[in-house]
C-alpha cells in the first residue's frame, strides 16, 4: 500500500489497518488472553484506548486518537531502539515503512475501529444502470453486466441444457 499523503481519504480499519495489526501484532496483543503481552489488546478500540496493565506494571492507553506523536503504539513502531521496538526482533516480524505510515495516518485520522464485516448488516445497494438490458434477467445480472461493460466485455452466449448439466456435474 502506498504511504498516505496529507489529504488522503479516510482509512478503513477493516480494509487497511486490521490486516497490518493481525499480521504483526495480534499474536501478542490480540484476543487470546493466554498469549497476551503487557495486558494490551489491540483488536478492539475499547481496549486499545484504555489504560492496561500486566502483572508487573500499569500503562496508559496504547492509542491516543488524533495524536500519533503522543500515541505509544506509534512511538513503539517508529523507534530505532531494538529493545523498545514493536514488533520485537524475536517475533521475526518487521513493519514496512508504508505500513508504519498507514498506522500513523490512521491514528491521526482518529483511529476509528470498525466492527468485523461479518457482523455488519447488509446495506441496500443501488442497482447499476446498463447499456444492454436485454441480457438482464434479475438484479444480480445488472451488477455482472455493469462490470462487463466497464471492462469493455460482452456476456458469453447462453449455454445449452446439456452443457449446463455437464458443468454442474464436474463442479459437484
Amino acid at each position: 500500500a502506498p504511504a498516505p499523503e496529507e489529504n488522503t481519504k479516510k482509512l478503513s480499519f477493516n480494509d487497511t489497518i486490521q490486516p497490518i495489526l493481525s499480521e504483526n501484532c495480534y499474536a501478542c496483543h490480540g484476543p487470546d488472553p493466554g498469549g497476551r503481552k503487557a495486558g494490551l489488546r489491540l483488536d478492539r478500540g475499547e481496549f486499545a484506548f484504555a489504560p492496561h496493565q500486566d502483572s508487573h506494571e500499569k500503562y496508559g492507553p496504547a492509542i491516543i486518537p488524533g495524536n500519533p506523536d503522543k500515541s505509544p503504539l506509534v512511538r513503539r513502531i517508529e523507534t530505532k531502539n531494538a529493545k523498545d521496538r514493536m514488533p520485537p526482533p524475536e517475533a521475526h516480524k518487521t513493519l514496512k515503512p508504508e505500513q508504519i505510515a498507514l498506522l500513523k495516518e490512521w491514528v491521526k485520522q482518529g483511529a476509528k475501529y470498525e466492527e468485523l464485516w461479518s457482523f455488519l448488516p447488509p446495506k441496500h445497494q443501488v442497482i447499476p444502470a446498463v447499456t444492454h438490458g436485454e441480457w438482464v434477467r434479475n438484479a444480480i445480472d445488472n451488477f455482472v453486466l455493469a462490470r462487463l461493460e466497464k471492462e469493455s466485455l460482452t456476456p458469453s452466449p447462453e449455454a445449452d441444457r446439456r452443457s449446463l448439466i455437464r458443468r454442474v456435474t464436474y463442479d459437484l
